[in-house]
């Protein structure tokens, strides 16, 4: 009795740590998705001749090239991304502090330091690569 007791709280454990790794790929999917879904927008009306460097007189629009708003879309993507690892670390180590001896808190909270951590390290060169990439087509 004691040991199935034992292995239904691992299973248990197991399963959330299951659903949460599917929560994490589902959102990189989506995030994947949308990219390039606007990418392939964006090439379809560069390649139907479309200017987008002059916008119309007088609309209110910037005047700027399109490789300079997709940098600047990029950049505000992976500033979230960034904020959201923070936000997680802060989260993580209250859980850590909060687990009042909890052997199964405490390992869920260093597991969700590292991958905060993981993301965070992501995310900074994400962006390192984004100026890069920007600096050597002349778009930053």
């Amino acid at each position: 009795m004691v040991q199935w007791v034992a292995d239904k709280k691992i299973y248990k454990q197991i399963w959330r740590e299951v659903c949460v790794m599917n929560k994490i790929k589902t959102a990189v999917y989506s995030v994947t998705a949308t990219a390039l879904s606007f990418s392939f927008f964006v090439n379809t009306a560069l390649a139907a001749g479309f200017d987008v460097s002059n916008p119309p007189s007088g609309s209110n629009l910037p005047n700027k090239d399109a490789n300079l708003v997709l940098v600047d879309i990029i950049k505000w993507i992976l500033g979230i991304l960034a904020s959201l690892s923070i936000l997680m670390i802060i989260v993580s180590g209250v859980m850590y502090i909060t687990s009042a001896g909890d052997q199964g808190r405490i390992d869920t909270a260093k597991k969700m330091l590292t991958y905060s951590i993981v993301g965070l390290v992501v995310a900074l060169l994400s962006y390192a690569i984004v100026k890069a990439t920007a600096t050597s087509i002349g778009a930053g």
